[in-house]
């Protein structure tokens, strides 16, 4: 049984009996379809999601048939509190908000505004592991939370359910995933041919990062997190991880300013592990530019999110309006922040 204020850190506080594992799925999905069992919301009711959020979200609620209600982002990454309170009727139980590539969300405002209309809160923090607000770890505000741990750390998987208050939830034990070595083989061919300029141009294609509908997700089976990544995470430390993250991030900042892109935080870094570099260009067909310059020069320069079906249409949503100039400039856990900077000189910037 995963029971109230259950904070389960992976580095101090992990235990080697079984019972532990199940908490620690394959990736954020599953951990949140087991979060909003533990919410007991019925059937036919209604979460209200952010627009401007990635479709593999839409999967755990889909299944446990609870509808989607969209509310507006803005581009600031902040919600439109206005219309957000206009989204709420009678069939609203639970309302999602999200820690955008670093920035802990308006989290207060959330908190008071579930309370005041009586709603779940649900908080993904997929981007920003293991970034902390006022000295606590973000994911763990909500009545129910989501971390990513895969996409701020070299490991197979990892996602983390965090509950609170009374909410409890049985996970079955289930299965270990099976490592796909074929599908690291291919990643590690792919790192080959990108050295290999005559190679890259004639085996690979650039990822479609300038299509809207370029990266559908599949629904991800139910898994409990593989061993190999719970021995990492016992032995990282978290606060190493968060400096070179923040390290990295600042020069991005520094450069992509010199190079005539909108930082989309003008906030300074205190406790966030940020998960990429986020910025605006002036239009789609800078944006675009800037993806092919990082196809050429082997940094993966790319959009976020795949948008769903839903709310792809410009006149009715902003979040197509912000895919549309958004930049994720890449901070991976293995580059030295010594490097990029005179990488970065040598080879320049888009010439716009």
């Amino acid at each position: 049984m995963y029971e109230r204020n259950q904070v389960i850190s992976p580095f101090t506080l992990f235990r080697k009996e079984k019972k532990m594992f199940p908490p620690f799925l394959t990736t954020q999905e599953p951990a949140l379809k087991y979060g909003i069992k533990a919410l007991n919301i019925e059937q036919g009711s209604e979460v209200l999601i952010p627009d401007f959020i990635c479709d593999s979200v839409l999967h755990p609620f889909n299944d446990l048939n609870i509808q989607p209600v969209f509310y507006t982002i803005k581009q600031d990454m902040t919600p439109d509190w206005i219309k957000l309170k206009k989204a709420v009727n009678k069939k609203t139980r639970t309302l999602l908000f999200t820690h955008y590539f670093r920035i802990p969300q308006q989290i207060e405002k959330f908190i008071d505004f579930s309370k005041q209309n009586n709603i779940r809160l649900i908080e993904d923090n997929a981007h920003s592991f293991p970034g902390k607000y006022k000295g606590k770890t973000l994911g763990t505000f909500g009545d129910i939370g989501i971390i990513s741990i895969r996409k701020t750390l070299p490991v197979y998987d990892g996602g983390w359910l965090y509950l609170k208050d009374d909410y409890k939830i049985t996970i079955p034990d289930l299965p270990t995933q099976r490592i796909n070595y074929k599908s690291i083989i291919k990643i590690l061919c792919k790192l080959m041919i990108k050295k290999n300029q005559f190679l890259k141009s004639t085996l690979l294609k650039p990822e479609p990062y300038s299509n809207m509908d370029g990266f559908y997700a599949p629904k991800i089976p139910e898994y409990s997190m593989h061993k190999s990544s719970y021995y990492y995470l016992k032995k990282i430390n978290t606060d190493s991880i968060v400096k070179r993250r923040q390290a990295i991030y600042k020069i991005w900042k520094k450069w992509t300013h010199q190079n005539g892109l909108e930082p989309i935080f003008s906030q300074p870094l205190t406790e966030e592990s940020p998960l990429v570099f986020p910025c605006y260009a002036a239009d789609e067909s800078i944006r675009n530019k800037w993806f092919d310059w990082g196809y050429q020069n082997n940094i993966c320069v790319h959009s976020w999110p795949q948008l769903p079906k839903e709310v792809q249409d410009k006149s009715k949503y902003n979040a197509p309006v912000i895919w549309q100039k958004l930049i994720c400039f890449p901070i991976n856990q293995g580059m030295n922040p010594k490097k990029p900077k005179p990488y970065l000189e040598k080879i320049g910037g888009v010439d716009v």
